[in-house]
């Protein structure tokens, strides 16, 4: 079965990073520039969240609020399910279906190393050539998708 380590391999390390008081509009200028969907949030070596583009339409956009004074820490998700670079792909699938999310902080002795995707997975689990997830896991991921 194929790990986390495994899909960490064919990503580059995380530079979509940004402060709590970084504001929505520099997370969203930065999503763009480098073409991925969020971005994480750290407080130094403390993963304190993530951002994303469901993030900016619920909670900034949705809410009346400027782009241009709203800090992250008010419109990011907190208190993310994390992964260690052992999980399982499986593992993984379960997380997201269980906790209804699309990112995984991985976390290597409590240092971030990456964020596994939902886009992830579902790529892993395309390229493999052995089954993943049974039939019924793989129905839960495509219906159920996720919240954040």
């Amino acid at each position: 079965m194929r790990t986390v380590a495994d899909i960490l391999t064919t990503k580059l390390s995380p530079e979509n990073i940004l402060p709590p008081q970084a504001l929505v509009i520099d997370a969203l200028r930065m999503m763009k520039e480098q073409n991925l969907s969020y971005v994480i949030v750290m407080d130094g070596p403390d993963l304190k969240g993530i951002f994303s583009e469901r993030n900016y339409a619920r909670n900034v956009a949705l809410e009346g609020k400027s782009s241009g004074n709203c800090p992250l820490k008010e419109a990011m998700t907190v208190g993310l399910v994390k992964v260690t670079p052992e999980h399982t792909v499986e593992e993984c699938i379960q997380l997201i279906l269980d906790n209804k999310g699309r990112y995984l902080p991985v976390l290597d002795f409590g240092k971030l190393v990456g964020v596994i995707t939902i886009h992830d997975i579902l790529r892993e689990a395309l390229r493999s050539k052995e089954a993943l997830f049974d039939s019924s896991l793989a129905d839960r991921l495509i219906d159920e998708g996720s919240v954040y």
